[in-house]
């Protein structure tokens, strides 16, 4: 049990930064014997140093929400740019694989797009046949996208 006076001129940094009131009362009932408690020499001097106190950890507990707040925040953008990393690392592997593929088998790519060029030259529009008919047959969709195995392979639109 702690027990400290403190009269009318004391300061009140005699107390620890820690203390905390959470009651006060004009005289020391036996409910609260058992805890920690500081005596002051008037009710008057115990209610300035209670409201006093009061008000300083209220501001520090906001204080502190506001910095769990900014943490929080600061923590979940760093963990939304760590994913968009991540994704973006897998994006490129991805892009990376792509490219070896198509430089692996250069000449059937070469040779799909020249097939491509031809069918778009030949193609006409008017006769109610799509160009990729010639390559892809009924792949093509209403909406003017080519799908095979359930993949877009050439998005495609009319001109003019």
């Amino acid at each position: 049990m702690q027990k400290q006076n403190l009269g009318k001129d004391s300061s009140s940094q005699t107390g620890s930064v820690s203390q905390i009131y959470d009651e006060f009362c004009p005289i020391l009932v036996n409910q609260f014997k058992s805890r920690d408690y500081t005596k002051f020499e008037t009710f008057d001097a115990s209610l300035d140093e209670f409201y006093s106190k009061i008000e300083s950890q209220r501001s520090e507990q906001q204080q502190k929400a506001k910095e769990n707040s900014a943490a929080q925040k600061l923590n979940k953008i760093r963990q939304d740019q760590e994913n968009r990393v991540h994704t973006l690392r897998k994006e490129a592997d991805h892009c990376v694989k792509m490219a070896k593929l198509i430089e692996y088998n250069l000449e059937d790519v070469d040779a799909a797009i020249l097939a491509v060029r031809v069918a778009l030259a030949k193609g006409s529009y008017d006769s109610g046949h799509h160009p990729f008919h010639l390559l892809f047959g009924p792949c093509l969709s209403a909406t003017g996208k080519v799908y095979c195995s359930h993949k877009v392979l050439w998005p495609c639109h009319r001109v003019g």
